[in-house]
This record gives C-alpha cells, sequence and structure tokens, in this order.
C-alpha cells in the first residue's frame, strides 16, 4: 500500500476527482434498503461504473483499516439485507393471498431473490479490487487518538478508528491540493449521527475539511453530484 505522498504523487497527474468513502457508504452498497433508501444502491454502482470503466472518470481512494473493516462486517450486511428479503417476501405472500380471498387481483406468487446480498457484496470486493488503499502510519494514528481523547467528531465517543481515517483522508487532500490538483475531493459517509450536526458537517470537522479542500456527502447521488459524475 503507497503512503499518502506516494499515493499524491500518483494521483495528482491523473487528472480525476477522488472519492474518499469511509466504512459505512461502502456497506450501504450490500445492505442497501435495510439501513438506507433504496436510491442508495443504483448510485454506488452507477459510480462503480465510472470507477471501474476502461477509461475512468473517478479514482477511488480506501484509508487503511477500511479494508479490514469491511471483512469484519460484510457478513453482517448481507444478513441485514438477507432478514428483509425474507421479511418482505412473507408480507408479499400473505397479501397476495388475502386479495385472493377477497377476489382482488391474483394470487400468483412473487418471488424476492436470495442471491442478491452475495451478488451485492462481489460487487463491493470488484469495487475495493480497484482502490488505492492508504497505508497505515503512526502518525495517522496518533493524530486519530488525539482526536478521540478530546472527544472531537467524529469521535465523540472516543472511538478512534472513524478519527484515523478521517485524519488519513484530510492529509491526503491537503496533499494533492499542494500538488495542484484542482478535481474535487469528496468525503462519503452515511454516519451522520457521528459526522453531523442538524443536517450538515459538524463544527468540529468543517474548518479541518475547509482548510484541506475536501467536500463532504451523506450520500451516494450527493458525491456522485459533488465528483463531475
Amino acid at each position: 500500500m503507497p503512503s499518502v505522498a506516494a499515493l499524491a504523487m500518483s494521483l495528482a497527474g491523473t487528472g480525476l476527482p477522488v472519492l474518499l468513502p469511509d466504512t459505512c457508504a461502502l456497506l450501504d452498497i450490500v445492505r442497501g434498503p435495510s439501513n438506507t433508501t433504496v436510491v442508495a444502491i443504483p448510485d454506488a454502482l452507477a459510480t462503480w461504473s465510472s470507477i471501474t470503466a476502461s477509461s475512468p472518470r473517478c479514482a477511488l481512494v480506501i484509508a487503511s483499516l477500511i479494508s479490514k473493516e469491511i471483512a469484519d462486517n460484510s457478513a453482517g450486511a448481507q444478513t441485514q439485507l438477507r432478514n428483509l428479503i425474507e421479511d418482505t417476501q412473507r408480507r408479499c405472500n400473505a397479501l397476495l393471498e388475502l386479495a385472493g380471498l377477497l377476489g382482488h387481483g391474483t394470487t400468483d406468487s412473487l418471488t424476492l431473490s436470495t442471491t442478491l446480498p452475495g451478488e451485492l457484496a462481489g460487487r463491493l470486493d470488484a469495487l475495493l479490487g480497484m482502490a488505492a488503499s492508504i497505508d497505515s502510519e503512526d502518525r495517522f494514528n496518533t493524530l486519530g487518538l488525539r482526536r478521540a481523547v478530546a472527544l472531537r467528531r467524529p469521535a465523540r465517543h472516543g472511538k478512534v478508528k472513524d478519527a484515523v481515517i478521517v485524519e488519513e483522508y484530510l492529509e491526503l487532500s491537503r496533499v494533492l491540493a499542494s500538488r495542484g490538483h484542482r478535481q474535487p475531493r469528496v468525503f462519503l459517509t452515511s454516519n451522520t449521527d457521528d459526522f453531523c450536526e442538524r443536517g450538515v458537517l459538524h463544527p468540529d470537522l468543517d474548518a479541518d475539511f475547509a482548510a484541506a479542500g475536501l467536500m463532504f456527502a451523506t450520500k451516494w447521488n450527493q458525491a456522485r453530484h459533488l465528483l463531475g459524475l
């Protein structure tokens, strides 16, 4: 995995906008409507196409902790969506049966795909395979720990991982800016509880993001718009 400095040197010459997602945003590709609006999946897959195309329109960078966090949580996200599918199937069957008993419509069965969670997890794995992963550095762990000790967002409960991710992305954005990168750099998270206040980026983070030239999005369609996709 490249260091922030090496990664910035590589990205600066591509002329591409850069997407910097956290773990929550990436897991939304799998858990989809069980956790957020169904719109998240089509927009995420459209972004996937922009990144994996033969002529990419966007670069994807992931923080050093994200691959392990995805590996640790992917099965749970698949179960979450699978449970939703099974529950929806039961409800649909009950409604179709009732409609038939009352003489309305048809009692033909509706079958929902139970393979969807695995297919979406495969798409996420493919997306991560196209990403540039930042190398872990002690300095970012230290900065993240300081943020957590101070209970500054996103580490308001003393959680260090999100803080480390943010510190890595902020530094990458700062270094890219210093190398003349003028395309959008967008941080994406659906974790509004820890990153937002009244629906916008929390003041603990706002000045840091502005100084680094890092844009903020909480939805895949919003990130796509900011990236110009």
